[in-house]
C-alpha cells in the first residue's frame, strides 16, 4: 500500500511514519523542512500546497492520504 503523508516533520505526522515504516507500508512523505529518512520512506520536498506540479506527482500512485499539516 502506498501512503502519501502531509505534515511529516510534525508531530503527528512524525509518529504515522514511523509507524507505517515499522510495518513496511511504503510511505511517500510531503513536508517543507527535511526529515530524518526511515525504512521504505521516500521524501519529497516542496514549498507549499500551492506548488501543483510537484502535489500532483506526489498524490499520483497513492492508496492512501493523510493529510497531517497545520499550515
Amino acid at each position: 500500500m502506498n501512503v502519501l503523508v502531509t505534515g511529516a516533520s510534525g508531530f503527528v505526522g512524525s509518529s504515522l511514519v514511523k509507524a507505517f515504516s515499522e510495518i513496511n507500508m511504503i510511505s511517500c512523505t510531503v513536508l517543507e523542512r527535511t526529515l530524518t529518512s526511515a525504512p521504505g520512506v521516500s521524501t519529497i520536498k516542496f514549498t507549499g500546497f500551492d506548488d501543483f506540479k510537484r502535489l500532483r506527482a506526489a498524490v499520483r500512485g497513492q492508496s492512501v492520504i493523510v493529510h497531517c499539516a497545520g499550515r
